[in-house]
């Protein structure tokens, strides 16, 4: 059978794993075969199958269909960063498809920029992290109250209502919301939220 999903981590030389977030199954780690190893691309929407033997599954076919929308294809800090927090805050083997489907918008080309790149990336991720259940602190929470009742809305309201949010403030909410996993010192994707990319 045919999947589709996207590639979250590429093989290394101490794993010889492919991560792939999956519309049906979740986040998933699977042992690719030599021969498709060079058709993984890291952040590329694939279709792949699966080959069972008695011992393990392994990936036998990977085709990559899409890369990100130009504009986030070359924004390789924003693009690792949401590779990064998929991999941190979503639990493997637990299907979300309505993250998948969020997730796929970075692969459309009639993503909607007027509200500039910066703070679509943060709307973006605002919204991630609403879909998932994750917020920044109480007082964080309870300072920003209309971060909270934006991230509530369906994403294209977000973009039509996100010039009324400061992106300052929403650079707040984010880093609020990362600093709530146990792990978030050991990121190594936080430069997306450096002072000059403000």
């Amino acid at each position: 059978m045919v999947q589709q999903g996207i590639i979250l981590r590429s093989c290394t030389p101490h794993m010889r794993r492919v991560v792939i977030f999956d519309y049906a199954q979740g986040i998933v780690s699977i042992i690719p075969t030599e021969r498709i190893m060079s058709h993984v691309v890291l952040g590329s929407l694939s279709k792949y199958q699966v080959c069972y033997t008695r011992v393990v599954h392994m990936i036998c076919e990977l085709e990559p269909i899409a890369l990100p929308v130009t504009p986030l294809r070359f924004d390789l800090s924003f693009l690792h960063h949401v590779l990064e927090l998929l991999l941190r805050f979503v639990p493997f083997s637990v299907p979300f498809a309505d993250i998948y489907e969020h997730c796929l918008l970075l692969y459309h080309e009639s993503i909607n920029f007027l509200v500039g790149q910066k703070l679509f990336q943060y709307l973006f991720l605002s919204k991630l992290f609403g879909m998932l259940g994750v917020y920044p602190s109480e007082d964080v929470f309870n300072q920003y109250k209309d971060i909270r009742l934006l991230v509530t809305q369906p994403f294209e309201n977000m973009l039509i209502r996100g010039y009324s949010v400061a992106q300052s403030d929403l650079r707040i909410w984010l880093l609020g919301c990362i600093h709530t996993h146990h792990h978030a010192k050991i990121f190594t994707t936080l430069s997306l939220y450096s002072e000059e990319g403000k």
